[in-house]
C-alpha cells in the first residue's frame, strides 16, 4: 500500500534533513538577501491579500522593520491598510493599499519604514506608486525622510524631517503654484508635526518640483503607476528626484533641491503618508539603499518585480522591468558580482530585439541564457541587471534577484524504525530523507509496505 505523510517544518544547516516518525518533518532553510548597500526592500510577494503591516517582512542589511501599525494621531477611520492582490492599473502583483475613510475629514495616516542609521553620504529611496483619487485639501502619496524613529507629533525636538515630497499640496500652506492639485511639491520649514502642518511657527512653504520644459509645471495622472527615485545628499542637504511613468517611460527630473530642514541628521526612517480623506494610494517594490558615491537619476530605470525565484529545475522567466524615456539599447544580467554582463533573452536562446523603433519599456519576462543557467551552481545565485539607452547612459540595479537552482534529486530514504527484521506489531514508521539544495516539498515523501512471501 502507499500513503502520504503529514508534515511540519524545522530549519537546519547546512543540509536539510527530513525526519519522519508517523509525522514527516520537513526542513527548508530561511533565505535572506545580504547586500552591503541595501538597507530595506519589500515587494510584498511573501504576503497574502488582506495582510496588515504587523505581518510585513522586509529584507535588507539595515535591520529593516515596518511599523506594526499606522500612525493615526486623530484618529481617523480607515478603509484600507492592507495588501491588495487585485489588478490595479495593470499591476497584478501584491502591493500595499492605504486609504482613509472618505467621510472622516482631512486626517493624516502614516506608515514608517525603519532601518539602522545610514552611514554613507547618499540615501536613495525607490518605489512604485499609484494614486486612485485626487485629494481636495491635502496631499497623498507623501514620502518623508526623517533622522529619528519617533512619531511626527512635534514632541521630539531633536527629530528632524530632512525632506518631504508630496502628491498635491496642503490648501492652507503657501506655495508657488497657486495651490494646484495633480502636482509634485517639496516642503521647506516643516518641523515634524503632522497634527499642525498648516499652522506651524515658522510657517512652512511648498514648492512645485517637476516641470515640463522650462516653465509649465508637470501634472501627474490618476490611476497611473509611477516609479519615484529620490536621492538625498546628506552632507549637502539637497536631493534629486526622478519621476517615471511606467506605461510610457516618460520621466521628469529635478536636481539639487533644498532640504526641508538643513539641520537634519543622517536618515533612519522613511514615512509613507496620506494626508487627505481622498488620499487613496497603492505602493509597491520599495527599495532603500545607501551609497558613498552619488547615484545618477538620468538614464534607464530598472525595477525588480520579484526578489526571489525558485527553487527551479529549469531556466525560468524573471519578472524584471526596464524603462527609458527615449530608447533602450541593451538589457543585460550578470551572475554574481564577478560575473560577465550578458544580454537577457526572451526565451533562453534569443536576445531581446531592441533594434528599430524606440523601445521605452521591456516588461515581459526575461530569461538568462540557457548555457548560463546550465552552468550555475546548485542553490542560490545572485543575479544583477543593467540597461543602457541611446544616450549611452547605463544604469545598474542596486539590488539583486536571488535565483535558487535545484536540479538534483532528493537522497534515498533510510528507515530507522522499525529497526528489526522481524516485528510482532507495526505501531509506527520512521526514517530520514533529505535534499541538500531546497528541501523536500510538503507531502512529497511516500512509503510502500509490501508483504513478502
Amino acid at each position: 500500500m502507499s500513503s502520504n505523510l503529514a508534515d511540519s517544518r524545522i530549519f537546519t544547516h547546512p543540509a536539510r534533513i527530513v525526519i519522519f516518525s508517523i509525522v514527516l518533518i520537513l526542513c527548508i532553510a530561511q533565505r535572506g538577501f545580504p547586500n552591503p548597500t541595501v538597507l530595506f526592500q519589500d515587494d510584498f510577494e511573501n504576503l497574502q491579500a488582506g495582510d496588515t503591516p504587523d505581518l510585513f517582512q522586509p529584507s535588507g542589511t539595515g535591520s529593516p522593520d515596518w511599523d506594526n501599525q499606522l500612525y493615526n494621531p486623530f484618529p481617523a477611520a480607515i478603509d484600507f491598510n492592507e495588501i491588495d492582490a487585485a489588478n490595479v492599473g495593470g499591476n497584478t502583483t501584491k502591493k500595499y493599499h492605504l486609504k482613509p475613510n472618505d467621510g472622516t475629514g482631512d486626517r493624516p495616516l502614516l506608515l514608517g519604514a525603519n532601518f539602522s542609521p545610514s552611514s554613507d553620504r547618499f540615501v536613495v529611496v525607490e518605489y512604485d506608486i499609484l494614486t486612485a483619487d485626487s485629494p481636495a485639501n491635502g496631499p497623498a502619496g507623501v514620502i518623508i525622510y526623517a533622522d529619528g524613529y519617533g512619531d511626527l507629533d512635534g514632541t521630539e525636538p531633536n527629530l528632524r524631517v530632512a525632506l518631504q515630497v508630496e502628491f498635491n499640496d496642503f490648501n492652507n500652506v503657501s506655495d508657488d503654484s497657486a495651490g494646484a492639485n495633480l502636482r509634485i511639491y517639496r516642503t521647506v520649514g516643516f518641523l515634524n508635526d503632522v497634527l499642525n502642518f498648516d499652522s506651524q511657527t515658522p510657517q512652512n512653504d511648498e514648492y512645485a518640483l517637476l516641470h515640463d520644459g522650462d516653465s509649465s509645471i508637470f501634472a501627474w495622472a490618476l490611476n497611473t503607476w509611477y516609479r519615484v527615485q529620490v536621492v538625498a545628499d546628506q552632507d549637502n542637504g539637497t536631493f534629486d528626484i526622478k519621476f517615471t511613468d511606467k506605461s510610457t517611460g516618460a520621466e521628469k527630473i529635478a536636481t539639487n533641491q533644498a532640504y526641508n530642514n538643513a539641520l537634519a541628521g543622517y536618515v533612519r526612517k522613511i514615512w509613507f503618508y496620506s494626508g487627505d480623506r481622498k488620499g487613496d494610494i497603492y505602493v509597491d517594490n520599495i527599495l532603500i539603499y545607501e551609497s558613498a558615491t552619488e547615484p545618477q537619476v538620468e538614464g534607464p530605470t530598472i525595477i525588480l518585480q520579484e526578489l526571489t525565484k525558485g527553487p527551479s529545475n529549469a531556466n525560468t522567466g524573471l519578472d524584471v522591468d526596464f524603462h527609458d524615456e527615449s530608447d533602450l539599447q541593451s538589457i543585460q544580467y550578470k551572475i554574481g558580482t564577478g560575473g560577465t554582463w550578458t544580454d537577457l533573452t526572451s526565451d533562453g536562446t534569443n536576445a531581446f530585439n531592441l533594434a528599430g523603433a524606440a523601445d521605452t519599456a521591456v516588461t515581459a519576462l526575461v530569461f538568462l541564457e540557457d548555457g548560463d543557467f546550465n552552468g550555475m551552481a546548485q542553490g542560490e545565485s545572485q543575479i544583477y541587471f543593467r540597461a543602457t539607452d541611446d544616450a549611452a547612459i547605463t544604469t545598474e540595479s542596486a539590488a539583486y534577484l536571488s535565483f535558487y537552482k535545484d536540479t538534483s534529486v532528493p537522497s534515498t530514504a533510510s528507515v530507522t524504525e522499525p529497526n528489526a527484521a522481524i516485528i510482532s506489531s507495526f505501531p509506527s514508521l520512521g526514517g530520514i530523507v533529505g535534499d541538500a539544495v531546497s528541501g523536500v516539498a510538503v507531502n512529497s515523501a511516500t512509503f510502500t509496505l509490501q508483504r513478502v512471501g
